[in-house]
């Protein structure tokens, strides 16, 4: 009897232990992203320089939902752990007339899109301002699978009926896509504040840094306590 008490006591304590508070969110903003990817198009005949060259970087949109975990047992109450998706996204294009007359005007376009899905996997450590604020701290890894696609074409619009056609720009060679995986370690910051018995908004802002690209966002969040 007393072996399965001491039993029951230990599984107790176990749980316990490792009993918390399970969370949801979802958050949008703006993500800065640099890298040395340059996405070149080339024997662009109906250009002077014969090349284009797009490299797509610099701050666009950025979405991220996560789950986490924080531990309530005295001991590892400011401890936690979350698990992450993020996608962001840049374009960058150009255009320029190649051709013009009396009867129609042609213009080129050319662009590449960069593309970014991220799994993030990341210890935090929480500190309470009080019974509704608190902020916390993340230091984690990330897997990103990055994906670089160029396109062109141009249209030639009749001046006089303003009909437009599309076409392929002539002799011209479009570079490959560009499709890289890659391991990297990530930081972060947050604040929350409690509007309501579950609910919470907030802010993150986290930087990231792998052989690819290196990411620095900011993020408003909104989640949910279970």
């Amino acid at each position: 009897m007393q072996k399965r008490l001491l039993s029951v006591l230990l599984m107790g304590l176990s749980c316990n232990a490792v009993a918390g508070q399970t969370y949801l969110a979802v958050g949008a903003g703006v993500s800065h992203v640099s890298h040395d990817e340059v996405f070149a198009f080339s024997n662009v005949t109906v250009l002077p320089n014969r090349t284009v060259i797009l490299t797509p970087r610099g701050n666009d949109p950025a979405w991220n939902a996560l789950v986490g975990y924080r531990f309530s047992h005295p001991e590892y109450s400011r401890l936690g752990v979350e698990f992450g998706y993020t996608y962001f996204a840049i374009d960058k294009e150009i255009d320029a007339v190649t051709a013009e007359d009396t009867a129609s005007i042609t213009t080129g376009y050319w662009d590449s899109d960069f593309k970014a899905h991220r799994i993030v996997i990341k210890p935090v450590y929480f500190h309470d301002f009080n019974a509704k604020a608190s902020a916390k701290l993340g230091f984690g890894l990330t897997y990103t699978d990055y994906k670089i696609t160029g396109n062109s074409f141009q249209t030639t619009q009749d001046l006089a009926t303003g009909a437009e056609t599309q076409s392929a720009i002539s002799g011209e060679i479009n570079p490959e896509n560009v499709n890289k995986k890659a391991l990297g370690a990530t930081a972060s910051v947050g604040l929350d504040y409690l509007i309501s018995e579950s609910f919470t908004i907030g802010a993150e802002a986290n930087v990231t840094f792998d052989a690819f690209a290196s990411t620095a966002q900011l993020l408003g969040t909104v989640g949910y306590r279970f």
